[in-house]
């Protein structure tokens, strides 16, 4: 594993921990996986990994790592999402992201 692995792996499970914590995704579809978990409420043993994004990270961190020594390049395609992200926040003066 290389540093810039170690690098990719970690923008793809800050993506990733992002999309289960804070977005609503496309069709509300990670609303409603907060909403399976019990997540609003606090309860359950999902709804606490997906309490917080640092906590979330470590789990998404863990399955990408996975996915990687499996197949590499699927790891690599959250960390470009990620990319995507920061590239659209600097454009944009890293304010609130839009709406």
């Amino acid at each position: 594993m290389t540093l810039s692995d170690i690098i990719l792996i970690g923008l793809g499970a800050w993506r990733l921990a992002s999309l289960l914590v804070q977005e609503d995704g496309p069709w509300d579809v990670f609303v409603r996986v907060r909403d399976w978990t019990g997540m609003p409420l606090g309860t359950g043993f999902f709804a606490k990994l997906l309490g917080c994004i640092w906590c979330t990270s470590v789990w998404t961190g863990t399955a990408l790592y996975g996915v990687w020594l499996l197949v590499p390049v699927l790891s690599y395609l959250p960390a470009i999402w990620a990319v995507a992200l920061i590239v659209d926040r600097w454009m944009l003066g890293w304010g609130t992201p839009p709406e």
